[in-house]
């Protein structure tokens, strides 16, 4: 809920005796599938990929949409960063001690850190991950222009994969593929490469309006469907054994049977 200060931005004020009154939140998102776990002083900071976290009962929690220049663009948000963090540490003298520091500053540092999650590229602008501020009683949702940048970024660098993903089937190298080609390629949809399964998008159901997988020859009562058969498919949905012998007949597809004379 708006206004409402999140789970995890309580997690991140370990230090027992301190009341925390943010005043500004960080989120921390992600628009890619790679999910981002980033270390930072005592503490580990996740940015969950896309479609990635799941519940307690392992179902997958869907990600939130945002439209982009009419493309619609999915995003996670990770960790919350408050506007300011405290850390502990002991000091040459075994002396605990609290360090303060800015909760945008934090952002910025989990951005660009030290060792890089996924490559050697310490810009995860480049993977897809972000963040916005916002006051605590603002509701916490991107705006276009938020998520445009971070995607130009992202697809830029997706681009870059898939130019060398492509140089490696060229000189001969398909061992040198891996993973990252491979979600490059399905990013842009490129199924003419190996590995990437082309995605049919549903189309709607002429008879009922209902979502219809593109080229089904039925749209089957099994299947919540209304038992639509196109005219173009009925000769081969009866093939198939998919329809009746009374719709065949309705069709013209079969000989009507022969009736007795009403005497």
């Amino acid at each position: 809920m708006p206004g409402e200060q999140p789970d995890m931005v309580r997690q991140l004020q370990p230090l027992r005796g301190v009341d925390i009154s943010p005043r500004y939140l960080c989120y921390m998102f992600n628009i890619s599938e790679f999910t981002q776990q980033v270390p930072k002083g005592a503490r580990s900071y996740t940015l969950w990929g896309v479609d990635q976290r799941k519940d307690h009962t392992n179902r997958v929690i869907p990600s939130k949409t945002i439209e982009i220049d009419g493309k619609p663009v999915k995003y996670e948000i990770g960790a919350v960063v408050p506007s300011t963090v405290f850390d502990t540490y002991v000091d040459g003298e075994g002396k605990r001690r609290i360090e303060t520091q800015e909760g945008e500053d934090v952002a910025q540092d989990i951005l660009y850190p030290e060792i890089a999650p996924t490559s050697d590229n310490n810009d995860l602008r480049k993977w897809g991950c972000g963040f916005f501020k916002r006051l605590p009683k603002e509701s916490p949702v991107p705006t276009p222009d938020e998520i445009r940048a971070v995607l130009a970024a992202y697809e830029d660098n997706m681009r870059a994969w898939v130019a060398d993903g492509d140089k490696c089937l060229a000189e001969g190298r398909p061992a040198d593929v891996n993973s990252i080609h491979t979600r490059a390629w399905r990013y842009f949809s490129m199924t003419d490469r190996p590995g990437v399964t082309k995605v049919e998008q549903p189309v709607e159901c002429p008879g009922c309006g209902e979502k219809l997988k593109r080229n089904a020859l039925r749209h089957t009562v099994q299947s919540g469907g209304c038992g639509y058969v196109a005219p173009e498919n009925r000769k081969r949905a009866m093939e198939l054994g998919l329809v009746t012998r009374d719709e065949a007949e309705m069709w013209g597809l079969l000989p009507a049977k022969a009736t007795a004379p009403i005497k």
